[in-house]
């Protein structure tokens, strides 16, 4: 897994990449103060490449899903600038870009086979 390094308290997981999608998770890095470190996962980021349509030309749509169930003091709000700039520099995404930028919290989930301990 590729990993990179951004703003100097995240730290980008590649879990998937091919010319055409691109799945990514991010995580804030703290300092623990025993010389570790404590990481949080506040996001997740998926893309691909959209055709072009008649009200849009074809470009790279990115969809970064930031968690709203966390401290505000893990948001860096240039961290949509710096997602954007490293997708262009490190990975198959190009010009045009639109990254989105949603908040969201997971409400439910669906299990299928045993997972949890009770």
């Amino acid at each position: 897994m590729r990993v990179a390094s951004l703003l100097d308290r995240y730290s980008v997981l590649v879990a998937g990449e091919t010319p055409t999608a691109l799945v990514v998770e991010i995580r804030h890095i703290a300092p623990n103060g025993r010389g570790g470190r404590v990481e949080t996962k506040i996001g997740l980021l998926a893309a691909a490449p959209i055709p072009a349509e008649p009200e849009a030309a074809a470009h790279w749509r990115a969809d970064l899903v930031l968690r709203n169930d966390i401290s505000n003091d893990l948001l860096d709000p240039r961290l949509p600038d710096a997602m954007a700039d490293w997708l262009l520099q490190a990975t198959s995404c190009t010009e045009p870009l639109l990254l989105n930028v949603h908040e969201g919290r997971n409400t439910s989930f669906v299990e299928r086979g045993k997972i949890f301990n009770d």
